[in-house]
């Protein structure tokens, strides 16, 4: 039996992570390199890194060709809730892509985390 597994922001992995702020254009993320996570209610359908956290999330708020697209959608969806955003800035780009790393594994949960593996 699979436990049921919830996004906790007061978890040891997410006490660092400044927001939530609705998922929308123009929230006036910084253009710092960083950590950012979406989550709909208590499901977290995307965690990724970039050079520059505002302009990834506006372009994952765009709701186009991004590969996170479709699971913000589909987990605002099912939750019945607007995605909200997190994010952590990360000063060098070996720090953030080392949390990338380190993230992957505690951060996602256990049904996409089962998905990941299963499609690798």
């Amino acid at each position: 039996m699979t436990k049921h597994w919830a996004f906790d922001p007061t978890g040891p992995e997410f006490q660092r992570l400044i927001g939530p702020v609705t998922l929308a254009r123009g929230m006036g993320l910084p253009a710092r390199p960083g950590l950012y996570v979406i989550t709909c209610g208590d499901c977290m359908p995307h965690v990724g890194t970039s050079s520059s956290i505002g302009g990834r999330v506006r372009t994952l708020a765009n709701l186009g060709t991004h590969r996170g697209s479709a699971e913000v959608l589909c987990a605002a969806f099912c939750a019945g809730e607007a995605p909200m955003v997190w994010w952590e800035e990360l000063g060098a780009r070996r720090r953030h892509v080392k949390r990338k790393k380190t993230s992957s594994n505690t951060m996602v949960s256990p049904r996409n985390r089962a998905r990941s593996t299963r499609d690798a």
